[in-house]
């Protein structure tokens, strides 16, 4: 009885990994800019991913990556390969600044 406890718990605390919000960079682009959004910031990560950030005037902020060589991440077990470039949507928010000249 413990054992199939332990096991219910156990799964009820395991997160579901599901697929990323991913397409290509054009049709996200096209989606966020409906919001108002525009890309406002970028750079390329340590990797050679493409990272911007999508925002409008009232703050409303998206990163999103690009892939230019694909992309791996496990799924329902198993491991999903895309092996054509992709952008996908990391995070969003609300409340961004650009902050020029500040010093960290």
């Amino acid at each position: 009885m413990r054992l199939v406890i332990a096991a219910a718990l156990l799964l009820l605390a395991t997160p579901v990994l599901a697929e990323p919000p991913c397409s290509t960079r054009d049709r996200l682009l096209t989606d966020l800019g409906v919001e108002g959004k525009a890309v406002v910031a970028g750079a390329i990560t340590h990797t050679g991913d493409m990272m911007e950030i999508v925002a409008n005037p009232a703050g409303e902020f998206t990163v999103i990556l690009t892939y230019p060589n694909g992309l791996e991440y496990p799924l329902d077990g198993g491991l999903y390969i895309y092996d054509r470039e992709i952008t996908c949507i990391v995070t969003h928010g609300q409340g961004w600044q650009l902050m020029v000249g500040e010093r960290v």
